[in-house]
């Protein structure tokens, strides 16, 4: 394919690339002209703007722009519509815009081949050009033109070529955007959808987006020499069945510091002369490693997909995953630039990064964790990431994200605002899982150990005799395992108290793996007592009592249970007077425990017979109703008995009691007198009669 342009092809040293470099260098201030008179003027609209540029002759002037929108209703100068620049202009424009505000289409301006053209912090935008020989929808450039802060957007070369700009001269955009511009004229023309260069063209910290060729380059179409340094050009479209959807190079190309990137048709089309530190897309043959020239996704913010040029959306600043992140070459920047195209500081961190926009966060790290871990089987673990670092805020982290391997399958993570996000697992697998989490250059390690729980095994309840409790063995019979089957120390404890009391005593026994994973259980020892043995107090019984002597005793085992007893003598035996001892023992429980207890019975002995009195004798007699005649005769012997007693005259009682036991019998007769005469005769006794 031939040329393309209005100027012929020069070579890399020729007199088009030496004039682009002094126009760099009088951009910042290397190289002053002198001699020239300089005037400052103030344009507070459209009609000031364009008397401003119809009064420049050969001096310098600077126009300072006060307005807003600077709206061009008409086409002023050969299908322009501002004048055509021919001496030296610098138009600051302080954020203003200058656009075409016509339903007739007209480019927005023109520097001639003697002008030269210095565009600050300006957006020129809306210009159309009908003219097949004179493309540049926004600008037509044959002199020098130096971009600076400014965007081009929204132009159209309807007929020709490169719809935001046609340069034939000397370009340098600096910090400047080209976007949204369309180049679609018929089968021989329409190339550049952004920019058709033939001349010298160069870019540092710009980005060139969104535009459309109905031919190539739908970014860039280079016909002579392209410089771009810390440029991006992404997003960009070149027609059907045409290529350099970034880039279309029939010139002399160098890349340095730049991504060109996720264009439809060829990111770069025909050759790469000089390529370093640099993203290419589509495996460009030029692009190797040893050129510091890679084919991996940049890892843009929010690029938008080139099929929707023209247009003026996406962000194509660095996501905290970009490689394109300290993988530049600071000495290729030229001297004096300090800022990138967010006039945010060009380089940070260890290295200056890829294309127009540096990064600015720093010390960046993912980080993964997960929650338990060890975790247990069936568990549900919580597996987190984080991106932290300075300077990081959420249009650089929303929506990023993480890839998760190591799980029973590769997972994705997405990040909100706030650099976090998680995804739960359910450990349904016992074993250890190396994870990894990855995002573009970043990634973490980590050991997900999921393990059971330790097996644990008691011994049933059991009941014990009272006789066992204080040498008895807590641990017998208890054991553990580890997940990996490995054999666990156990230590088992009373819940309460510190020794084994009688019933029920619970045991608690604990162990824990080399995870700190523990276990516990518990089980039951049951302290039986000996059976409950009651016994009669000791206790005493009268000489006519001791056959049979008979009592009751009662056992009961430790739930309760009635025991037999059997005591030695057994109730109901016959006792000898004095003091004798029962023992009584009760059967065996069903753990072979026996009580026993005992206890005395004493036997009173015999008692002597009582003494009568005389009054007891008066009183028999009274109870034999006898007739007054022999009561009074035997009341008369017994009252002279007593008051010869009274007296102490016992002989005198003796005979007179002798008297009273002959006299009875006849009186009463024998029967009836018989207790009394016995009566008598021991009150003689007593007397010693």
């Amino acid at each position: 394919m031939g040329i393309r342009s209005t100027q012929p092809r020069q070579g890399l040293f020729g007199a088009g690339l030496i004039l682009a470099v002094i126009a760099g260098l009088m951009l910042w201030g290397f190289v002053q002209v002198s001699g020239q008179a300089q005037s400052t003027v103030t344009a507070d609209d459209s009609a000031d703007l364009i008397d401003a540029l119809e009064d420049v002759e050969d001096g310098e002037v600077t126009i300072q722009l006060t307005a807003a929108d600077y709206e061009l209703t008409s086409a002023f100068d050969g299908g322009n519509g501002l004048p055509v620049i021919n001496g030296d202009v610098t138009i600051q424009g302080n954020g203003a815009t200058i656009q075409r505000s016509s339903s007739s289409p007209f480019r927005i301006l023109q520097v001639d081949s003697g002008g030269t053209l210095n565009l600050h912090d300006v957006t020129i935008s809306g210009g159309a050009i009908f003219d097949e020989e004179s493309g540049g929808g926004g600008i037509h450039n044959s002199g020098t033109l130096t971009l600076t802060n400014s965007t081009i957007s929204g132009n159209l070369a309807f007929a020709g070529s490169g719809g935001g700009i046609f340069n034939s001269g000397t370009a340098t955009l600096t910090n400047s955007t080209i976007s949204d511009n369309n180049s679609m004229t018929d089968a021989t023309e329409g190339d550049g959808g952004g920019i058709f260069n033939g001349g010298n063209l160069t870019l540092i910290n710009s980005t060139v987006s969104g535009n459309e060729a109905l031919r190539d380059g739908g970014g860039i179409f280079n016909g002579e020499n392209l410089t771009l340094i810390n440029s991006t050009v992404s997003g960009n479209k070149a027609g059907f069945d045409h290529n350099g959807g970034g880039i279309y190079n029939d010139g002399y190309l160098a890349v340095t510091n730049s991504i060109v990137w996720g264009n439809q048709g060829i990111d770069i089309g025909r050759n790469i002369d000089s390529v370093s530190h640099a993203i290419v897309g589509g495996g460009h043959s030029d692009c190797t490693s040893s050129d510091n020239c890679s084919d991996v996704d940049p890892r843009f913010v929010a690029p938008e997909p080139a099929a929707s040029a023209p247009t003026t959306g996406g962000d194509y600043r660095l996501r905290v995953d970009s490689p394109a992140i300290n993988a530049g070459d600071d000495d290729a920047l030229p001297s004096g630039i300090t800022t990138d195209l967010d006039g945010n500081p060009r380089v940070v961190g260890d290295e200056i990064d890829l294309g127009a926009y540096e990064a600015q966060f720093t010390n960046v790290e993912l980080t993964l964790s997960a929650d338990p871990n060890p975790a247990l089987l069936n568990d549900e673990v919580t597996i987190d990431v984080e991106i932290t670092g300075e300077n990081l805020d959420t249009g650089i982290l929303d929506g990023l994200e993480v890839d998760l391997t190591g799980l029973n399958g590769d997972e994705t993570i997405t990040l909100g605002g706030d650099g976090t996000g998680n995804l739960t697992y359910e450990a349904d697998t016992v074993g250890s899982f190396e994870l990894e989490a990855s995002l573009g250059t970043l990634s973490h390690n980590l050991t997900l150990v999921v393990a059971s729980a330790p097996e644990l095994t008691v011994p049933d309840d059991v009941t014990i005799p009272e006789a066992d409790a204080a040498d008895y063995d807590l641990s017998a019979g208890v054991s553990a395992t580890d997940w990996e089957g490995e054999t666990l120390g156990v230590s088992c404890e009373l819940q309460t108290g510190d020794n084994l009391e009688i019933g029920d005593n619970t045991i608690g026994c604990n162990t824990q793996d080399s995870l700190e994973q523990s276990a516990s259980d518990t089980y039951v020892i049951t302290v039986a007592s000996v059976p409950t043995l009651t016994v009669p107090e000791s206790f005493t019984v009268d000489y006519d009592q001791r056959d049979p002597v008979t009592w009751s005793t009662s056992a009961t085992d430790w739930e309760d249970s009635n025991i037999d007893v059997t005591c030695d003598p057994a109730s109901g035996s016959s006792f000898a007077v004095g003091e004798t001892e029962v023992t009584c023992t009760t059967d065996e429980d069903e753990l072979g425990q026996s009580a026993s207890g005992s206890f005395e019975v004493t036997v009173l002995p015999e008692p002597e017979p009582e003494i009568p009195t005389i009054s007891d004798l008066r009183e028999a007699i009274d109870e034999l109703d006898l007739n007054r005649g022999t009561e009074n005769s035997l009341m008369a012997q017994l009252n002279a008995a007593e008051r010869s007693l009274d007296r102490g005259n016992t002989n005198a009682a003796c005979g007179q009691l002798g008297a009273f036991i002959n006299g009875a019998g006849p009186r009463i007769g024998a029967d009836a007198a018989a207790d009394l005469i016995e009566m008598a005769t021991r009150i003689r006794d007593e007397l010693g009669c």
